[in-house]
């Protein structure tokens, strides 16, 4: 569709409620001149000045007797249009949901609702399968036509991000503008363009970062079963893979000859046990990551969230992952550029004839990462995510420079994380007690490493002097160097969906600072500076 012309629209609406059809790259007012009523059974025609260049959204709002049901809240009355070319050999991607219907007196019983996400209008594992060659390029227009986040997380590999569309401008981004990245939210009604080449052979997976929209309840929704979170404890790889994932998944293969297997000796090895204890969270067990130190933990020791795992950009580190949990388990190594047998998928990760198992209880799985840049990563369970993320099973990697050394008196790890049931968020700040303020020494450059790792909610984090926000410098997203163009001096807040990493550094002067943390709920965590 040509930019800069005019698109003449004729609708018929065969629904037995009047169909309010809103979208194409305007803003939604409902005097903006380009919404249509069309009666039930009745046919509508109108035309609207076609917006610049982009990928843009329509929707239908369903009007009955009941309150209007809108963007996000129901139905797949969604739809994209293209104006002007698009990028060669683009992909378009859109993301929508399938939810029960209101009632006819406008009410809706959220407990009981069957939603499920879908791409393109189906959920994992009926989602279009996509296959590479090794240097192929690959683009991708992510679509997000509802009203939610979606944090779109690519297995494996970083990609860039050339541009965003939202509901009426469509934003190209100029070489020294465009980041690198392995997980991007596109604007809600709106879309992200992003390019990535594949430099490694294996299955690898792009999904949405939230757990409800990966996870195996949207099996159990679309089967009309309200009775189970889908935390079934999958036997098999298999079954794994075809009931316990589900809905925002896409899975990936990358054709090429096999990677030459590292034969070196580790610079480093860990060994990180995957344990439990019981009533952490009132009624509820508690998950956690231990690394096995001179002796054997005890079996019930757990650290939650896990242990700051801390590995050397470049130098071979050897990880034998150790399931002392008496079900089934993975650890996904988030945002690293790995071998795909290692990323953490079980009974997917890898090559026909060797993939990567879902760890039995009792077994264990050597995992060989040589980290090729250096950054703030994460690890943490790929199976029963919806329950195991706020149970416990993540953690945080930090990659430095070869010669560095982790120092946590300038050097502040911070992971977002849901406890238990979901009822309290919390910023854990590695190496210091819950009730403690951060402490820091005045006129000395402090690095803050956000990490972001809810089951389901973002989070908006400001550094702050009384209620004045403060300046900082951002470094890096997702472990990637951010360009020139962003690495510059902005107010202290950021915005966070789970599995997206943030560093930034700052140079506090004398007084009581503090980080304001908004999430579903809100709290402070002081900041001592000396």
């Amino acid at each position: 569709m040509a930019p800069n012309g005019h698109i003449a629209f004729t609708i018929r609406n065969a629904l037995h409620d009047t169909l309010l059809l809103v979208g194409f790259g305007r803003r939604l007012p409902e005097h903006a001149g380009d919404t249509l009523r069309i009666a039930p059974s009745a046919t509508g025609a109108f035309t609207v000045e076609a917006p610049a260049s982009g990928v843009y959204t329509y929707f239908g709002v369903m009007q009955g007797s009941g309150k209007p049901r809108e963007l996000g809240a129901g139905q797949q009355l969604t739809g994209v249009i293209q104006v002007g070319e698009p990028r060669p050999n683009e992909r378009i991607l859109a993301i929508t949901l399938w939810q029960s219907l209101w009632d006819s007196a406008g009410s809706a019983d959220f407990h009981n609702d069957r939603i499920f996400w879908v791409i393109n209008g189906r959920m994992w594992p009926s989602t279009e399968r996509f296959a590479f060659d090794v240097g192929d390029t690959v683009r991708w227009r992510i679509v997000d036509a509802t009203g939610d986040e979606h944090p779109m997380h690519l297995h494996g590999f970083y990609f860039r991000v050339d541009g965003r569309t939202t509901w009426d401008i469509d934003s190209t981004y100029s070489a020294d503008r465009q980041r690198l990245v392995v997980t991007e939210v596109p604007p809600p009604g709106g879309s992200v363009a992003i390019t990535w080449v594949p430099t490694r052979p294996g299955a690898w997976l792009l999904h949405c970062h939230k757990a409800p929209h990966m996870s195996g309840r949207n099996h159990d929704a679309l089967d009309g079963d309200t009775s189970s979170p889908s935390q079934h404890d999958h036997q098999s790889a298999e079954e794994h893979l075809r009931r316990g994932m589900g809905g925002l998944i896409i899975g990936i293969t990358v054709r090429g000859p096999p990677p030459a297997l590292a034969n070196d000796t580790p610079a480093q090895r860990i060994r990180l046990l995957v344990q439990r204890k019981a009533n952490v969270f009132q009624h509820e067990e508690g998950l956690g990551y231990v690394v096995q130190g001179q002796g054997v933990p005890a079996s019930d020791s757990v650290q939650i969230p896990g242990p700051v795992l801390v590995l050397t950009r470049g130098a071979l580190t050897e990880i034998t992952v150790v399931n002392r949990l008496p079900y089934r388990t993975t650890v996904h190594w988030h945002g690293i550029e790995l071998e795909s047998y290692y990323d953490g998928v079980g009974g997917w990760s890898g090559a026909t004839g060797r993939l990567a198992p879902l760890l039995a209880p009792g077994d264990s799985f050597v995992v060989r990462i040589r980290p090729p840049r250096a950054g703030t990563f994460i690890y943490h369970t790929h199976v029963r995510e919806n329950m195991e993320f706020n149970q416990g099973l993540v953690g945080v990697l930090l990659v430095l420079e070869p010669g560095r050394r982790y120092d946590p008196a300038t050097d502040h790890v911070l992971m977002l994380h849901v406890l238990g049931n979901g009822d309290s968020a919390l910023v854990v700040v590695y190496g210091k007690a819950p009730s403690a303020p951060l402490v820091m020494a005045a006129g000395v450059k402090q690095r803050l490493r956000f990490v972001t790792m809810t089951a389901d909610d973002a989070t908006s984090i400001t550094l702050q002097s009384d209620s004045t926000p403060l300046t900082w410098r951002p470094v890096a997203k997702d472990g990637a160097v951010l360009p020139p163009a962003y690495a510059v001096p902005r107010i202290a807040r950021v915005h966070l969906n789970p599995g997206e990493t943030f560093d930034a550094e700052f140079t506090p002067a004398r007084g009581g600072l503090s980080l304001e943390v908004k999430s579903f709920n809100n709290f402070s965590i002081p900041i001592l500076v000396r």
